[in-house]
């Protein structure tokens, strides 16, 4: 009797390592290429275009912005894929948000928690800072800026799927 359970415990072990090494060894994909201009167009309900790679200095790993055509000249959809991953963990998601906080001039938000998953908006202020959509999953932190909070959900949510981040 001893030896089979000793197997199981084996095997759970060794599954769950496969598991957390595939997590931190799986790339995460650039902003540009994390969802598809259809994608994207579908969950605003307005044209997407001309995907661009930017570099904000926003201690991002990746951003891209994306032309609205039916929108104002530079009222655009920016996605960032940041480098500092607080994974979930309540006081780093935190400071991600101050740091944001700073950039936006000191501009109020909303915090929120679904299913585990730390959130924040900043409403926005025309021609001052665009809205702004934080999410930290375990394997990236995501900030999504141009889209209204409901369609930025959408947005890191289709992406969660599609990617499978927890």
């Amino acid at each position: 009797m001893r030896y089979p359970s000793l197997i199981i415990v084996c095997l759970l072990l060794l599954a769950a390592c496969g598991e957390g090494h595939q997590q931190q060894g799986t790339p995460l994909p650039a902003a540009c290429e994390m969802l598809t201009l259809k994608q994207l167009k579908d969950i605003l309900r307005e044209p997407v275009e001309n995907p661009v790679p930017t570099s904000a200095n926003a201690g991002e790993q990746s951003a891209c912005t994306f032309t609205l055509p039916g929108r104002a000249v530079g009222d655009d959809l920016v996605i960032y894929v940041l480098k500092s991953n607080a994974g979930k963990d309540a006081g780093r998601f935190k400071t991600l948000v101050s740091e944001w906080q700073a950039r936006n001039m000191g501009a109020e938000y909303e915090l929120e928690t679904v299913s585990g998953y730390p959130m924040a908006f900043f409403p926005g202020e025309r021609n001052v800072y665009p809205p702004t959509f934080l999410i930290s999953f375990k394997q990236v932190d995501l900030a999504v800026q141009g889209a209204a909070k409901d369609d930025a959900k959408s947005i890191v949510f289709r992406a969660m799927v599609q990617y499978q981040w927890k």
